[in-house]
C-alpha cells in the first residue's frame, strides 16, 4: 500500500527523517509531504507516532481527470465495497485549497466554508499568547474532529483511526504536561466506555 503524510512546507526533511526512524520503507520527500509504502500497520504506526505529520493518507488509486466527469468516473472505478461498509455513501469534491491559501489575505484564508473547524482554530491562535495553551486548544480541536470522524461508526476503520489520533494526543500531552496527559487519558477511557455511550443515547 502507498501512503503519504502531509506537513507544513519546509518540514519535509524532518518528516522524511522521522518516518525513516519509525522503520517505514521507501520514504520519499516531496513538497508538503513525504510518501512511504507498507501495510495498514505501517500507516497506523505513522498516525500514532509521527510528531511532524499533519495527517496521514492512504492512496486508494491513481487516474487522470481533466474535468469533473472524469474525476467522478475515476473515483467510481475504485473498489469501494472493500473499503467502506455496505450502504455507505461517499462525497466527491475537488478544490484547490493551495491556491486559496496563496491568494487570500483573509484571516481564514477564504476556507471558512470549506473547513468547518476553521473558526475554532483561528480563535485558538488569536486569543491565546501562551504557546503551550495555544497547543492545548488546537489539540482539543483535533481530538473533537477525531471523535466526529467516528460518530456512529463503532466497528470500522474510522473508529480505529479516531482512537489512534486520540491516544497519540494522550502520549504527546503526557510528555508536555503530565496532569493534562492523565486528564486526557481519563477522557479517552470514558469515551470508550460502552455504558456511557448507552446512557448518552
Amino acid at each position: 500500500m502507498e501512503f503519504y503524510a502531509s506537513c507544513p512546507e519546509g518540514f519535509e526533511s524532518a518528516l522524511a527523517d522521522e518516518l525513516k526512524r519509525l522503520g517505514l520503507s521507501h520514504v520519499r520527500r516531496l513538497k508538503g509531504r513525504a510518501t512511504f509504502e507498507g501495510e495498514l500497520e505501517e500507516g497506523y504506526r505513522a498516525c500514532l507516532w509521527s510528531r511532524v505529520a499533519s495527517r496521514v493518507f492512504v492512496v486508494l488509486g491513481r487516474f487522470e481527470a481533466q474535468n469533473a466527469d472524469e474525476l467522478y468516473d475515476g473515483v467510481c472505478d475504485i473498489a469501494w465495497e472493500s473499503i467502506v461498509r455496505p450502504g455507505a455513501t461517499i462525497a466527491i469534491t475537488a478544490r484547490d485549497v493551495t491556491e486559496q491559501l496563496r491568494r487570500s489575505s483573509a484571516s481564514d484564508f477564504g476556507l471558512r466554508g470549506e473547513l468547518p473547524y476553521i473558526d475554532a482554530v483561528i480563535a485558538a491562535v488569536n486569543d491565546e499568547s501562551n504557546l503551550l495553551e495555544k497547543e492545548h486548544k488546537i489539540d482539543r480541536i483535533r481530538w473533537q474532529q477525531a471523535v466526529d470522524l467516528a460518530a456512529e461508526d463503532y466497528f470500522n476503520v474510522n473508529a480505529v483511526l479516531s482512537y489512534l489520533v486520540r491516544i497519540n494526543l494522550v502520549a504527546r500531552w503526557t510528555q508536555l504536561d503530565e496532569a493534562r496527559g492523565r486528564a486526557m487519558l481519563g477522557r479517552l477511557l470514558r469515551e470508550l466506555d460502552g455504558k456511557e455511550l448507552i446512557n448518552n443515547k
